[in-house]
């Protein structure tokens, strides 16, 4: 198994929102894309923090600081399987309540550790493709780059067919604990009808948020889906419990609402938010919101 946990502050470092006395609390481990690190996760670990949630941000196979010895790989269960053996030991943090989040590449990667490892009780996909291949001639010519340099790939043709190891194909309908898929209806990476297929294939409640103005990440209206994104986090933390899953209230009728997002699903089970923006900025008494949007969130 190529994958390493070393010390805080080298290859990943743990957020824990506890003191002493305290009882053990949920973790969100958090994934990061093809050419990011985690670094740059940080904002979106302080909405975990605030509920309650500890983070405990990764640099995978290509990714970070670990690009330059571990290649990109699709079976991330087995680096997924090592992190979360190790959470487990951690004082502090419940290892019966370990979620995964994961965005763009780690969009793929989140969901692809939950469909190996039961020990996930909660998972989110953030613009994940379905099938990394599906979309390569499509993807532009620094991505695949990216891509060919970090799988460790010597040229183009090579990039491609590794590029096809990363699929969910015959992978989705393991995931049995609750899943959020996040998408922007705009992206031009990674199309959302993958995003749609993951959901349609898990194996447990599954639940689709569309933006249908988002960009890839959904990063050009990031008040519109991490906020809702956190709260649904919030749920699911408190509704697990050490070796079970606690199937979320919409698990037949897809919807967000519950999680504090308060928009009803449109067709196929989708919840679209630009449908209902004030409904966002001003959540019911008790669920945490965003601040009032900026010009340059839209």
């Amino acid at each position: 198994m190529a994958f390493r946990v070393v010390q805080p502050d080298e290859v990943e470092w743990t957020k824990r929102p506890h003191e002493p006395g305290e009882a053990p609390r949920p973790v969100m481990i958090m994934i990061s894309g093809l050419d990011s690190a985690k670094e740059e996760l940080r904002s979106t670990e302080e909405l975990f923090l605030e509920r309650g949630i500890a983070t405990f941000s990764v640099d995978g196979p290509g990714q970070g600081e670990a690009e330059y010895d571990l290649a990109i790989r699709g079976d991330w269960e087995v680096p997924g399987g090592a992190i979360i053996d190790y959470l487990q030991t951690e004082p502090g943090i419940d290892p019966g309540r370990i979620g995964v989040s994961g965005v763009s590449l780690g969009g793929y990667y989140a969901p692809r550790v939950a469909s190996g490892d039961d020990r996930v009780k909660a998972c989110i996909a953030l613009a994940g493709p379905y099938d990394f291949a599906d979309n390569w001639d499509n993807l532009p010519i620094l991505t695949r780059e990216a891509f060919r340099v970090r799988s460790k790939s010597p040229d183009m043709e090579t990039a491609r067919a590794r590029a096809g190891e990363l699929s969910m194909a015959g992978r989705a309908g393991r995931i049995s604990c609750p899943l959020l898929a996040v998408m922007g209806r705009l992206d031009r990476l990674i199309p959302w009808l993958h995003a749609q297929r993951l959901v349609d294939e898990a194996g447990g409640p599954a639940e689709l948020l569309l933006l249908e103005k988002g960009n890839h990440g959904c990063a050009n209206l990031a008040p519109f889906h991490r906020y809702a994104a956190a709260d649904w986090a919030a749920h699911h933390a408190t509704a697990a419990a050490p070796a079970t899953t606690t199937p979320h209230p919409g698990a037949t009728a897809p919807r967000v609402r519950d999680a504090g997002c308060l928009c009803e699903p449109g067709p196929r089970g989708i919840v679209s938010p630009q449908d209902n923006v004030a409904a966002i900025l001003a959540p019911e008494p008790g669920q945490r919101g965003p601040p009032a949007a900026r010009a340059d969130d839209r």
